[in-house]
């Protein structure tokens, strides 16, 4: 039997297949040559760059145990160990609990009641009514709320080995607790016993100190929350009964448990830890968005030092700041601008080795600074009114200026490091900061718009 004929091509057909084939094996050498570059380059970067930077990580971390600043989790402990009979972390937790059955609908509305019942400055008969009734449904969240804040210290023992995935489930409720004592405080000034609202403004304090035993930004700013709320109650308190000087003892105890400051350095302390914990459990799925494309490979060898680059970049970045906020010696103005100066200085450099996970792991330095100047500036009306009405119960009036007040009592805006701003007649007065934009707008407390935040023009307190 003669075997079939094999398959003849014509001249174009064959022409075809070998362009094919020419254009497959370009496209594959290609392909092979740009995965070599870029194994190449991370090489070569990876050498040239990170290498070098990995190395300076162990005198990174010595130089910041010697500036006393903590580097690990256990320098976040605190020391001695708190007690079970002084910590309030456990009641708060009771107190979480009660809160997490809530459906989402109920809470939505226990929200917007406890809003807007502590905005209303002329309160009448039936709101207190309506106060009156919501604390007794909540009678158990508020007893609560006062026992933990009559504990002395406050530790949730965190696992911060989980870095920036630690969850904080009881801030939310701490805040919610101060909430129902200065709803409390409201019905009791206005029938009218000041004195036990003034104790309520102080548990509120507490609480707020609480919300700060963790060392970390997001547990200040709920701090300084609570502290606005309570702020209110106090000035409103003040309000209707500064004439009684009966009430100044209790005025006192509140303002100065109002006045606890926001410790900085041991809050970007604790930032720096976690940022050291979230490196190193970082992966390479967890890098895909990094500035300049940049991630890390597959070798494990070279992960572990890429991460020791970026610790040794992230630690030398806290030391600046902290440095910085040491110089300026509690000055915030100082601070601010120095800390928006490196906040600059890394937005510059955000595309360079080690720099990429700045962006996401440390906090915008600008907009934590004006947080707690503002709380200063709060708590520096709050001690000037305070001062002022002790001024009116001696002399009869009110200063001319406040110049004229004891130097003990005299503040400053932290703003603009200047005295207060100051409007007075024989039996009121208007004091004053000129608050983020920096501009002296009279006392006017009209709400601005300052980049993505709502601001008042001034921060202003007003007798009565």
């Amino acid at each position: 039997m003669t075997a079939p004929p094999l398959p003849t091509f014509s001249t174009p057909r064959r022409s075809h297949l070998w362009l094919w084939l020419t254009l497959g094996g370009f496209v594959v050498l290609t392909v092979f040559g740009l995965l070599a570059f870029g194994v190449y380059r991370v090489a070569h970067r990876f050498s040239k760059e990170y290498a070098p930077l990995a190395a300076t990580l162990p005198a990174e971390i010595a130089g910041a145990k010697k500036e006393g600043l903590p580097t690990t989790i256990e320098d976040l402990r605190p020391k001695p160990p708190v007690s079970d009979a002084d910590n309030a972390a456990q009641t708060y937790r009771k107190l979480t609990a009660l809160y997490s059955r809530q459906s989402k609908k109920a809470a939505d509305a226990d929200k917007t009641f406890v809003t807007e019942h502590l905005k209303v400055k002329a309160r009448t008969p039936q709101n207190d009514q309506e106060i009156r009734a919501y604390l007794k449904t909540y009678a158990t969240e508020l007893t609560l709320s006062e026992r933990a804040a009559q504990k002395p210290q406050c530790d949730f023992a965190r696992d911060w080995s989980k870095g920036f995935n630690v969850i904080f489930p009881e801030l939310s409720v701490m805040r919610s607790g101060a909430r129902l004592l200065m709803l409390r405080a409201a019905v009791e000034s206005d029938e009218n016993q000041p004195i036990p609202a003034l104790h309520d403004v102080t548990l509120a304090a507490k609480v707020a100190q609480h919300s700060a035993s963790d060392p970390t930004l997001i547990a200040s700013l709920v701090k300084i929350a609570i502290l606005a709320v309570a702020n209110r109650r106090f000035v409103e308190i003040l309000q209707r009964h500064g004439n009684d000087s009966a009430i100044f003892p209790a005025a006192q105890e509140a303002a100065t448990a109002l006045a606890d400051p926001i410790d900085l350095r041991r809050v970007f302390g604790g930032e720096m830890v976690l940022g050291r914990a979230t490196i190193q459990n970082i992966t390479a799925s967890d890098t895909a968005d990094l500035p300049g494309g940049v991630r890390l490979p597959a070798n494990v060898q070279v992960q572990q030092q890429m991460k020791a680059a970026w610790e040794a970049r992230m630690i030398a970045n806290w030391r600046t700041v902290q440095r910085q906020l040491r110089n300026s010696h509690g000055d915030l103005l100082a601070s601010e601008r120095a800390l928006n100066a490196t906040e600059a200085e890394e937005q510059a450099h955000r595309f360079e080795a080690g720099y990429e996970l700045n962006a996401a792991l440390n906090p915008v330095y600008g907009k934590a600074i004006a947080k707690v100047m503002q709380n200063q500036a709060t708590a520096n009306l709050r001690a000037e009114m305070l001062a002022l009405l002790k001024y009116r119960q001696k002399w009869g009036n009110f200063p001319g200026a406040l110049s004229e007040l004891p130097d003990a009592a005299k503040q400053n805006d932290p703003f603009t490091n200047q005295p207060l701003g100051y409007k007075t007649t024989a039996m009121s007065f208007v004091i004053y900061s000129v608050s983020n934009n920096r501009k002296d707008d009279g006392g006017s407390d009209k709400s601005v718009k300052l980049g993505d935040s709502n601001w008042p023009e001034d921060i202003v307190v007003a007798y009565p």
